[in-house]
């Protein structure tokens, strides 16, 4: 593989919040595997009172159909295995579109809080749910910033007032607004 196409590869961490995307996936299995549970023991059961139906009537029948009846219910086993295995892989594909950009704006929000400087997000991908929610706290955190630059020019002009004037008083205030901005 050449270097070109080892750097445009693009390694995906699919369990991003693997607590809410597993159990949301096994849910869905969940339910569904009942419903197939109930859907296909009813058809076997059809199959199996077929069976007795041609037993009646013939018995070297009766024992051909039956093999066929093993055969209908493996078919139902591979069936549920199959949708079992493709309700998880498609539940967890589902659940990254919520749980990645929910893992986004939550790290933000961490680095927000840990050093006060307001930043904004990363974009929302393509298919990543909930994109007008994003948006909307984007805007929020621009507007953020946008108020916290004014107030912090407000503050330089405050102080350099104060300065002229020499109120140690007001100095010691705008020091404090300065620090908690």
């Amino acid at each position: 593989m050449s270097d070109r196409k080892k750097s445009n590869f693009k390694h995906r961490r699919y369990l991003v919040d693997g607590h809410f995307q597993i159990k949301y996936t096994m849910l869905v299995v969940f339910v569904s595997s009942i419903i197939f549970a109930i859907l296909g023991y009813k058809l076997y059961q059809m199959n199996v009172t077929n069976t007795e139906i041609l037993q009646i009537q013939s018995s070297e029948i009766s024992a051909m159909v039956a093999d066929y009846d093993r055969g209908t219910l493996y078919i139902l086993a591979g069936f549920f295995l199959l949708q079992v295995g493709s309700l998880f892989v498609l539940g967890i594909l589902i659940t990254h579109r919520i749980a990645g950009p929910m893992f986004r704006v939550s790290r933000t929000l961490e680095e927000i809080a840990e050093t006060g400087e307001v930043r904004s997000l990363q974009k929302v991908r393509s298919k990543d749910e909930f994109k007008g929610f994003f948006g909307s706290l984007g805007h929020m955190l621009e507007v953020l910033e946008e108020k916290r630059t004014a107030a912090q020019a407000s503050l330089d002009r405050l102080e350099s007032l104060a300065k002229e004037n020499g109120s140690e008083e007001i100095k010691a205030e705008i020091q404090k607004l300065k620090q908690s901005i």
